[in-house]
C-alpha cells in the first residue's frame, strides 16, 4: 500500500509498492503533474494528483484528466484506488473507485486528508499540527505497508489553512 497526504499547502507520498504482500518497488512515483498538458476535473484545472491503490491506475487517471475527469467518466473496472487531486486553485478533490465498478466518487475536501495505508497515522500527525512531508514520515516509521523516501509537490499560494483543531499552516 502506500501513505499520501495532503496538508492544505504540500502533497507528500512515500515510494513503497507492494504486491502479494511483497516489496515490488522502493522507488515508486505516486506523485503525477501535467508537464504541459491540461489536466481537469469538474472543469477545474489540475496542478497535481497522487494515487494510492492498484499499479497502473495511475495511467488511466492521466489519460482521464486529459479529457476531464467529471461524476460521469467511465472507468476500467479493473482497478480499485484512491486520488488525490490538486486544483490549481488549490482545492483537494477526492477520488475513490473499487474494483468491478466502472464510475467513481468525486468529492471535495476541506482541510487536510490522507489516503492509503498508512492514513490514520498521517492524519493524527497533522491534527498534531506536523506537516504532510513529516505525517508521510511519521507513517514509513510505523506502518509496515509505507516506506521507501518521501516526494512532495508544494502549491505556491501563501493563504493561511486552519486544521480542524484551529491550528495554522502557513
Amino acid at each position: 500500500m502506500t501513505t499520501i497526504a495532503w496538508d492544505g499547502k504540500t502533497l507528500a507520498a512515500d515510494s513503497l509498492s507492494t504486491s502479494s504482500g511483497m516489496v515490488a518497488s522502493t522507488n515508486e512515483q505516486k506523485i503525477f503533474l501535467p508537464e504541459g498538458q491540461e489536466w481537469k476535473v469538474n472543469n477545474l484545472p489540475v496542478a497535481a494528483f497522487a494515487t494510492a491503490g492498484d499499479c497502473g491506475c495511475e495511467f488511466e487517471i492521466a489519460v482521464l484528466l486529459k479529457e476531464g475527469i467529471t461524476y460521469s467518466t467511465k472507468y476500467s473496472p479493473a482497478f480499485d484506488f484512491a486520488c488525490i487531486i490538486i486544483t490549481e486553485d488549490n482545492e483537494c478533490i477526492l477520488l475513490y473507485k473499487d474494483a468491478g465498478s466502472e464510475f467513481a466518487k468525486i468529492s471535495r475536501q476541506d482541510g487536510f486528508y490522507a489516503i492509503g495505508s498508512g492514513y490514520a497515522i498521517a492524519t493524527t500527525a497533522m491534527h498534531l499540527g506536523k506537516t504532510a512531508i513529516e505525517a508521510v514520515n511519521a507513517a514509513i516509521e510505523i506502518d509496515t505497508s509505507s516506506g521507501g523516501n518521501v516526494s512532495a509537490f508544494t502549491t505556491f499560494h501563501e493563504e493561511q489553512f486552519k486544521t480542524p483543531m484551529g491550528k495554522e499552516i502557513i
